[in-house]
């Protein structure tokens, strides 16, 4: 399965492919998940990794989308700048 989004990512877009892949194995079959390897969510949710099926293969590929490095740097300075004032 491809998927956009996938735990631990939290927003609305990771319940369907979660549900599909956790339904998978009781019918037979093994799941494979490509989604994005980010360091920047919109919504942390760790406790979405513990509904995933211990057997399913999750495959992480960097993103190529410009925008979402663009934000990622922002986010890396403006996290800095914030954590360099509190000293």
């Amino acid at each position: 399965m491809i998927a956009h989004a996938f735990p631990p990512e939290g927003n609305a877009g990771v319940y369907r492919p979660l549900r599909f892949v956790r339904h998978l194995p009781t019918m037979g079959w093994n799941a494979s998940v490509i989604s994005l390897d980010t360091h920047c969510y919109e919504r942390y949710d760790p406790g979405l990794l513990g509904l995933v099926p211990s057997d399913t293969e999750v495959i992480r590929v960097r993103s190529r989308d410009p925008w979402q490095s663009i934000q990622e740097r922002r986010g890396q300075r403006i996290q800095k700048k914030t954590y360099m004032r509190l000293w």
